[in-house]
């Protein structure tokens, strides 16, 4: 048999439907052209006999809301590459679809939750009064009432329990800052009615198609009191802004199916009274008269009522499940996640990206720069000084890249990449060595490596599959060539 000297390039997507797609890309091409519609993205390229380059990248696109990546490199000269036919797929899609899944366990998948500044993790905020009346209710998200003072919240803990870290803030300035958010909420853009498809009060007969299903958008009841009689069904990742011309009403029993739609990207602007009786209502209620929820309804999301309205609970509910801790001085508690480039041969450039999230929306949405900072090489505590400096301005939550940077010797390159913050929004505060934030430059021939101390546990994991793969490919040839 010929002493082949192959590359095999594979990407494996799982679509929202969790279907396996396995493409291998044009002979003698090692790009990869992601999917638009992917939730996961798999990479990886095996190089086997004399010459072996190995490179695994796991990641999550822009509609997750945040960005995860773990890559491995060995990289080694291939004067010659040839690509692997097709038949590799046909005939091992089933090891595929298992390293794909193995593979995603390495990858953490961070709750979503948006945020609101302040007023993110509240659960309830009243104005006048805060209520829960027995059998006992469950609230996962700090309680709140401004501008009325702490004794104007009733019947906790007796008929409501309140899940740590969470706790009850009396018009203290928790509750004071999250009350100035939630007016600014009020008038902001961002849930206006102005440029919403329109639709009808009975909710659960209306929407796009007439038959009570929703796509993400916003969309805008221009008169009357919305209802929802029976259900209706989000249909779709995305934001869902529904902002309404009075108030909103819920039947017992009713419910909003959730088909691929986050509760914590759902919003709801009830200029009076939101009453729900649904088993099942998703998202954040910004209400000027105030919520209210009957016996046995459940709110997955956070019950936020004006300055003149009030928050009941009747019992048996349970409120929450969208609130995440704020950070000091009633700030919105920021986070960046970072994924640096993967590695390359010394003459390409390299690059760092951050999601920024948990910042406010509308008008507290997160303003001013993320500042990317680059190490080495070989410069393990980032102690050193810094070779190259990029900054990208922010405009909300969401992902943004440094400039390209191309090293001038081999080794390790470490990024840090941070938001400065702004008025409503706290800092990020990343360190060196954090995960996926360093990048190998490597000798174009006879050098190269993966530059770090040791593989850890997943490092050998992530190996251990690469290896699986390249063996399953040299039996694929062999077989070809009987």
């Amino acid at each position: 048999m010929p002493a082949y000297r192959a590359i095999y390039a594979t990407h494996v997507n799982i679509s929202r439907a969790n279907h396996l797609r396995v493409s291998t890309p044009p002979k003698n091409s090692a790009s990869i052209q992601g999917n638009s519609k992917a939730r996961e993205s798999v990479r990886w390229f095996v190089l086997y006999r004399n010459e072996l380059a190995i490179n695994v990248q796991l990641s999550r696109d822009q509609a997750m809301n945040t960005q995860s990546a773990y890559t491995i490199q060995s990289l080694r000269a291939a004067p010659q590459l040839t690509n692997v036919r097709s038949r590799f797929r046909r005939n091992h899609g089933g090891l595929l679809s298992a390293l794909c899944c193995s593979a995603l366990l390495l990858v953490s998948a961070p709750a979503m939750s948006q945020a609101l500044g302040a007023a993110q993790s509240f659960a309830i905020l009243g104005g006048t009064a805060v209520t829960a009346a027995p059998p006992l209710s469950i609230i996962n998200g700090d309680v709140g009432i401004a501008p009325a003072a702490a004794t104007f919240i009733t019947g906790f803990p007796a008929f409501a329990t309140v899940t740590p870290p969470f706790v009850n803030h009396g018009n203290d300035s928790s509750a004071i800052a999250a009350r100035a958010a939630v007016t600014t909420l009020f008038s902001d853009p961002f849930l206006a009615p102005a440029g919403g498809a329109a639709i009808t009060a009975n909710m659960s007969t209306g929407g796009p198609s007439a038959n009570g299903h929703y796509t993400p958008g916003k969309y805008t009841l221009a008169a009357g009191t919305a209802i929802i009689p029976t259900s209706i069904t989000l249909d779709g990742a995305g934001t869902y802004v529904f902002s309404l011309n009075s108030d909103i009403i819920t039947s017992v029993g009713s419910t909003v199916v959730l088909n691929g739609a986050d509760p914590c990207r759902v919003f709801w602007l009830v200029p009076t009274l939101a009453t729900l009786n649904g088993v099942n209502f998703p998202g954040t209620v910004v209400a000027g008269a105030g919520v209210h929820l009957g016996v046995g309804a459940n709110l997955t999301g956070r019950a936020l009522a004006g300055a003149g309205g009030d928050v009941t609970v009747a019992g048996n509910s349970a409120v929450g499940g969208c609130s995440v801790q704020g950070a000091p001085g009633g700030l919105a508690a920021t986070t960046v996640n970072t994924v640096a480039s993967a590695g390359v041969l010394l003459g390409g450039s390299i690059s760092d990206s951050a999601t920024l999230t948990g910042g406010g929306i509308g008008a507290t949405a997160p303003t001013g720069s993320i500042i990317f900072r680059l190490f080495g090489p070989n410069d393990q505590n980032c102690v050193g000084p810094v070779i190259f400096t990029s900054t990208t301005l922010v405009t909300g939550n969401g992902i943004y890249s440094s400039a390209p940077f191309t090293p001038l010797a081999l080794g390790t390159y470490r990024w840090i990449a941070n938001y400065g913050g702004d008025a409503n929004n706290n800092p990020t505060a990343n360190a060196c060595n954090a995960p996926n934030e360093f990048v190998n430059v490597v000798a174009a021939a006879g050098g190269g490596g993966l530059g770090s101390a040791g593989p850890t546990l997943s490092e050998w994991s992530m190996i251990l599959l690469s290896a699986m793969l390249a063996f399953a490919g040299f039996n694929a040839l062999r077989r070809q060539q009987k």
